[in-house]
């Protein structure tokens, strides 16, 4: 899959109905390669995310935003460094898993290397956006952890939508929308590590229909020379199109666009569009 637009990459994470023989399998995964940024510093000494994917399945997890019941606990990837490449793990402590279909990488230190970022949920605290990275300890490569939003809350998920440069200061920003299923919140943060920051909130938006795989109900685009963010409002029947205010807020900048049945998938195109699916209905949107 070619990198977005905003220079990130994501694919999907092959969920699977779980079996008894499946829960002690890690999940395949489309690989994800690396982003014109790692591939520009890969003569370099820093260690460079080759690919990344998620394994070893199980039931560890009671929340099912995503309607597979199985949930992996460990990040896996295949590193470079020195012409050499090199497997890695990290794993997840026993109450968490990555509640996510999605394995999404981008740079967002600004550092000419891949960061990944996924949803990762714990029984006590919920969901929460991590943001891991590929280091040196000693001469041998391994992921660590380099920021992390706040928990929404024990029993509650979020749903990352993308990534955007909302603020004009020429650095990326995290966007996703917290509880989607119960009167979702879009949320903007800071990459400030160890934490990602909130900057901004609103209310009435959903991504994501519980108990789907489906995950890519919303996208970050360019809307009258602004990052903007397309995403259905709590019904699902209207897509709304929101920047960030010079006061710091999310506002609209365009009309909301209604549609007569919930709206399944929202993706972009080449031609700078976007294809909304609502039920049997396939929309491009300009």
């Amino acid at each position: 899959m070619a990198p977005l637009a905003d220079g990130s990459a994501s694919v999907p994470f092959l969920l699977l109905t779980p079996t008894e023989s499946m829960q002690r399998r890690a999940f395949l995964a489309t690989l994800v390669p690396p982003s014109a940024a790692a591939l520009a510093q890969a003569a370099g000494k820093r260690p460079i995310l080759r690919r990344a994917w998620l394994g070893e399945a199980d039931r560890r997890h009671g929340h099912d935003a995503l309607g597979t019941g199985s949930y992996p606990g460990s990040l896996h990837a295949l590193v470079e460094h020195e012409g050499q490449l090199t497997a890695v793990r990290l794993d997840l402590p026993a109450d968490a898993a990555f509640e996510d279909g999605l394995v999404r990488r981008v740079d967002l230190s600004g550092r000419g290397s891949d960061d990944i970022v996924l949803v990762a949920s714990s029984r006590l605290a919920g969901a929460a956006i991590v943001v891991y990275g590929v280091e040196l300890h000693g001469t041998r490569p391994v992921l660590r952890e380099r920021a992390r939003s706040e928990a929404v809350g024990r029993g509650r998920w979020l749903n990352p939508v993308g990534f955007g440069d909302f603020d004009g200061d020429g650095r990326l920003e995290v966007v996703s929308v917290s509880t989607p299923h119960i009167g979702g919140v879009l949320t903007l943060y800071r990459y400030q590590p160890p934490h990602l920051v909130t900057l901004a909130k609103t209310g009435n938006v959903s991504n994501h229909a519980y108990g789907q795989q489906e995950q890519r109900l919303a996208a970050v685009r360019k809307r009258h020379g602004r990052v903007a963010v397309a995403i259905p409002d709590q019904s699902r029947y209207r897509v709304r199109t929101l920047s960030v205010a010079k006061d710091g807020g999310w506002e609209a900048v365009e009309a909301d666009v209604m549609f007569e049945s919930p709206i399944d998938r929202i993706t972009p195109t080449g031609a700078s569009r976007l294809e909304v699916l609502a039920g049997a209905e396939r929309r491009l949107l300009p």
